[in-house]
């Protein structure tokens, strides 16, 4: 069964996971905002490694890795840009804070999975949550949930990777659904869900409907489509809504409740 709140437990655990790091090191968020690679090499009890992407562990959302040692390290991609190294590098310190802090691990407890895939996605949360500041966050995204274009345009007004951006506008989805990055061959750069099974990263989207004429235009499309899981099993149908992003394409997938409808009922559920 797919756990309707686990974006606001992890929202929750993120908040815990900022107080808890500023108690500890008063002034790291702020310096990690500005430079999260930078600020991590200074910690003498953590080692920041740069490898290839294919060293990093596929089954993490981003491209990096953490070990808990001892003594502990964490990877990051090289192939990356600056930005998205510092989401990942931010995403494997959550890992690392996680880790480290009974009162962060006791939530795991309440979780069917042992708390596997809240972990995560309280890391993605935590990232996005020192680079993205919420007033930043809600000039861009409207109340009644992100379009693909204001997801573009909240990645053009900030220094954040697209990553981050994904994780806070799938925040705001006022319905179950994804947000998707995609490179220009339809492959599934990063996806950030919200109460539907998670996609995994690399999966191949470029042939569902709606994402194969925004890949074959102008990246600006809408309508219905189905994704695809482990062994090409579809998923229910999702009103969609795509837009350019800096090089990629961004897909904002939803059941119901489609910002960019007046109306939308909820789509059958296969």
């Amino acid at each position: 069964m797919v756990n309707y709140l686990l974006a606001g437990a992890a929202r929750t655990q993120a908040a815990a996971m900022v107080q808890e790091l500023e108690a500890a090191r008063p002034g790291a968020v702020a310096r990690l905002a500005q430079g999260a690679l930078a600020e991590l090499r200074t910690w003498p009890e953590l080692t920041v490694l740069e490898v290839d992407e294919n060293l990093t562990e596929q089954g993490c959302s981003v491209a990096g890795a953490y070990d808990f040692g001892p003594p502990p390290h964490l990877s990051v991609a090289t192939s990356a840009s600056r930005a998205r190294r510092d989401f990942t590098a931010l995403h494997e310190l959550g890992h690392h804070l996680q880790k480290n802090s009974f009162a962060l691990m006791e939530p795991f407890g309440r979780e069917p999975d042992g708390g596997l895939l809240l972990e995560d996605a309280a890391c993605d949360a935590f990232a996005a949550e020192i680079l993205l500041p919420a007033p930043l966050v809600s000039q861009h995204l409207d109340a009644k949930g992100p379009t693909a274009s204001a997801i573009a345009q909240l990645r053009q007004a900030s220094n954040a990777s697209r990553m981050a951006v994904c994780v806070r506008a799938v925040q705001h989805l006022p319905a179950p659904g994804h947000i998707l990055l995609l490179d220009a061959t339809g492959h599934l750069a990063f996806a950030a869900s919200h109460g539907l099974p998670p996609l995994r990263r690399g999966s191949f989207q470029g042939d569902i409907a709606v994402i194969d004429r925004a890949l074959a235009g102008s990246g600006h499309a809408r309508g219905l489509t189905q994704v695809r899981y482990r062994d090409g099993i579809l998923g229910r149908e999702l009103h969609t809504d795509t837009a350019p992003m800096n090089g990629y394409l961004v897909a904002v997938l939803v059941t119901d409740s489609a910002p960019w409808r007046t109306f939308t009922p909820p789509t059958p559920d296969t």
